[in-house]
């Protein structure tokens, strides 16, 4: 299964990496960070089509291109919008939400955003709705993290290991998983 990355940005600018897990049968795409114009790189069908954002943590070169990225995927329905941030960060992602007039959204608006915080024992999420104006912030589903994997996907495994960068941050190892040949 290739595993394939690619650096967004440029030297001593904003910046992000972009990873693809193809495991022939699937995709998952991973987006580590989100700096000014990095998602541009990659064109709107590919932004449209990351299944997870990964936050190391909100210094402005981090996290100064989300707004592209939420412009073209608020109201996506075809699958849940995932964001990973350190833990007490996500009320800045909710306020990023809330930055934007929503008086034209109704029940039938599309767009789910799981937004989760990574913290030292346990994965915390809470979920927003376009169709509510991302105002309330629905508690998802508390997990224990007995592990350094954060989230298992098809062909791999997302570890998080917290670090202190002045303020709470994240770093992310994608592992491939092992591929089995069985002969019949």
């Amino acid at each position: 299964m290739p595993l394939s990355f690619q650096v967004l940005g440029a030297p001593g600018r904003d910046n992000a990496l972009f990873v693809k897990v193809d495991t022939g049968q699937s995709q998952t795409r991973l987006l580590f960070d989100c700096g000014d114009g990095v998602p541009h790189q990659l064109g709107a069908a590919e932004v449209r089509e990351i299944d997870h954002l990964c936050f190391s943590h909100l210094h402005m070169d981090h996290v100064s291109g989300f707004d592209f990225f939420f412009r073209l995927n608020f109201d996506r329905t075809t699958k849940p919008n995932r964001i990973w941030v350190p833990h007490g960060s996500g009320g800045v992602i909710r306020h990023r939400f809330r930055g934007f007039t929503w008086n034209l959204v109704g029940d039938n608006q599309g767009g789910d955003w799981h937004v989760t915080e990574v913290a030292p024992r346990s994965l915390h999420t809470q979920r927003y709705w376009a169709k509510e104006g991302f105002r309330t912030a629905h508690p998802g589903p508390e997990s224990e993290r007995l592990t350094p994997a954060i989230l298992r996907g098809d062909g791999f495994t997302l570890e998080a290991m917290l670090l202190d960068h002045g303020t709470p941050s994240v770093g992310y190892l994608v592992r491939e998983h092992d591929r089995v040949n069985v002969d019949t």
